[in-house]
């Protein structure tokens, strides 16, 4: 049955209660604006943005269907008494794909949208910088990274366009594109201790341009001086690394801030904070988790009984933040909502 059908099936059914929960000004329709991220449009149609997969309906019949664009019209409809959204018009539906939704009036036009300007789930600009270079290593991986032997010229630092030349790239022969990274402060799990792995400083981009042991490359976009045994791992920039889907963590997961992304004591919205979940959590791209402040244990001199009784206050949720870099013990997230300062620390679990 296709989706045309089930919608005049329902069309004229209330609504039900349902466990996702729409905003009460959730919109029948909604044509996609520029600059609009799905975190936005979620907030437009649900109470809690990151149930999204739960009422997204692809378009099979059009190019991307996991993609919003602007131009696109959205509408909410429900099946078997739950509500969908769906793509019915704009100018990626064919024919009259969306004539059963109601009348479309359309005008000659000419409107070309390349696949980057696909409405994102989060505000890119804010974490561009974070995305296309690794950001945690462990030491495992840095024992096995390829590194940075020495130069021209036998110098003790390196900028751009300078050559250099590289150890350790067996096995990556058919890598050409490489970021190169120096390990930074270490990262601890501030409830056992244990270590996580390091934050990476960027240092630079290198391309391989003579194969050999060592190999000869030659650094380009350099931030800060290269060194021998700075490290180097395939650089990656696909578009995948810029889609992200908002959806709840695992059931029962729970962390802490392990530490703030450039800043000292506190972050706010569209900051970074890393955690210690990731993909052996069950922690991915997308997942929202929410920060809570611990409240304190205070003495309470008007007990019944006895004078100073130990009363712990209530924890506060101090953030709601999305996953956009996840490892496999640590995850780099953007705070999508700030209700009060974000700490080092703080816990975090299921908004």
């Amino acid at each position: 049955m296709g989706p045309e059908t089930e919608i005049e099936a329902t069309a004229s059914a209330q609504p039900p209660a349902e466990a996702v929960k729409l905003a009460s000004t959730a919109p029948q329709t909604y044509v996609v604006k520029e600059g609009d991220t799905l975190w936005d449009i979620s907030k437009k149609f649900l109470q809690e943005p990151w149930y999204w997969p739960e009422i997204w309906h692809e378009n099979p019949q059009i190019k991307n269907p996991h993609l919003i664009y602007p131009g696109d019209v959205l509408t909410l409809y429900y099946v078997g008494g739950r509500p969908r959204l769906q793509v019915t018009g704009g100018p990626r539906v064919p024919g009259q794909a969306g004539a059963a939704y109601g009348t479309v009036k359309l005008k000659p036009r000419v409107r070309v949208v390349p696949i980057d300007q696909a409405e994102k789930a989060i505000p890119i600009r804010a974490i561009r910088h974070l995305i296309f270079h690794p950001q945690v290593v462990t030491k495992k991986q840095l024992d096995k990274a390829p590194y940075i032997v020495g130069g021209e010229d036998y110098r003790l630092i390196y900028g751009n366009s300078d050559l250099v030349y590289v150890r350790g790239l067996k096995g990556k022969e058919g890598i050409t594109r490489f970021s190169v990274i120096r390990p930074g402060e270490s990262l601890h799990d501030p409830r056992t201790g244990e270590l996580l792995g390091y934050n990476a400083l960027p240092v630079g981009d290198l391309r391989i341009t003579a194969p050999g042991d060592p190999a000869t490359g030659r650094l380009s976009n350099v931030k800060r001086e290269a060194l021998e045994g700075d490290r180097l791992f395939a650089h990656t920039d696909t578009p995948e690394e810029r889609s992200f889907f908002p959806h709840p963590p695992p059931k029962g997961v729970e962390g802490a801030i392990v530490s703030l992304y450039d800043a000292i004591s506190m972050i706010g919205q569209l900051q970074v904070a890393v955690v210690n979940l990731g993909t052996r959590d069950g922690v991915d791209k997308g997942t929202v988790l929410a920060s809570y402040q611990r409240g304190p244990v205070v003495y309470d001199p008007h007990a019944e009984g006895f004078r100073r009784a130990k009363v712990k206050l209530p924890d506060e949720e101090s953030s709601v933040m999305m996953v956009f870099q996840a490892f496999d013990e640590i995850s780099y997230a953007l705070v999508m909502e700030a209700y009060r300062p974000i700490r080092a620390g703080d816990d975090v679990r299921s908004p």
